[in-house]
């Protein structure tokens, strides 16, 4: 099943139901019967207790989850313990926006992220590329260490879509658009190259900015995806869903470990 991802800032705090409204006619639209997803990413700060039941009620076949971004800064507070945030809060997932070796190092931290994402336009001296190789936010170094603590690699599609923004409204672009695509493609041959898994989604900011599973995974073909890696691409993240959830439920202890029911008990 392909989860798309959603990031809910401030201003659209209580208004998931219109991203749901507008995944709902997308899936309409492509003529879509299959079960799809979506998951809601929020601060810690803002994150809800429960889902609220009329999600289930009214959008029946999108099931919806929730998660956790966490940034730069709060990962570097040694105060911030990952795997006691993940006990109290039980996210689907657990998501930051930066790959600083130091954090991909620190085993602490590290085992309990599940995504990073949009590194691309989120490293230092943004418009500025290496002769060799793009400024992409991620090396071989910092693959393996991803490979090894079983973290994805977040294909983000709204980095082109705000970019696309930008120029409508003659803002100032950050970063050239054939930039970014060209560090997708560098992260892309790493990922191969180091067996990391990565995922594609819209992570919209904004309704309007979501996008349909054929035009994401059109998308992650285009730029050097292997029949296989594109496969990946759209189910991965379910699949990383259904274990945490099984690990907040305690069926699973930690990976590799599963709690077993003797009969009698």
């Amino acid at each position: 099943m392909f989860v798309d991802i959603v990031i809910i800032e401030k201003e659209w705090l209580g208004r998931e139901d219109d991203f749901l409204r507008v995944n709902k006619l997308i899936n309409r639209l492509n003529r879509l019967t299959k079960t799809s997803g979506i998951c809601f990413l929020y601060n810690k700060d803002d994150f809800p207790k429960e889902t609220p039941k009329r999600f289930s009620e009214e959008f029946e076949n999108i099931k919806v989850f929730k998660g956790l971004i966490i940034n730069k800064e709060e990962l570097e507070n040694k105060r911030l313990n990952l795997k006691t945030l993940r006990e109290k809060l039980k996210p689907e997932l657990i998501a930051t926006n930066t790959s600083d070796r130091k954090v991909l190092s620190n085993k602490r931290i590290a085992r309990n992220i599940d995504l990073i994402f949009e590194i691309e336009n989120n490293s230092k001296n943004n418009n500025k590329d290496f002769m060799r190789y793009w400024n992409s936010g991620l090396d071989i170094v910092k693959a393996k260490l991803m490979h090894d603590n079983k973290i994805m690699l977040g294909i983000s599609i709204n980095q082109l879509i705000r970019q696309t923004k930008q120029t409508k409204q003659n803002k100032p672009l950050l970063i050239q658009k054939h930039k970014i695509i060209g560090r997708f493609i560098n992260n892309i041959k790493l990922c191969r190259k180091k067996k990391v898994d990565f995922i594609i989604g819209s992570f919209a900011r904004e309704p309007k900015e979501l996008r349909a599973e054929k035009e994401l995974r059109s998308f992650i073909n285009t730029i050097g995806a292997s029949t296989e890696q594109s496969k990946k691409a759209i189910k991965k993240l379910y699949e990383r869903i259904c274990f945490n959830q099984r690990i907040n439920s305690g069926e699973i202890i930690e990976d590799g470990v599963e709690r077993v029911n003797i009969k009698g008990e």
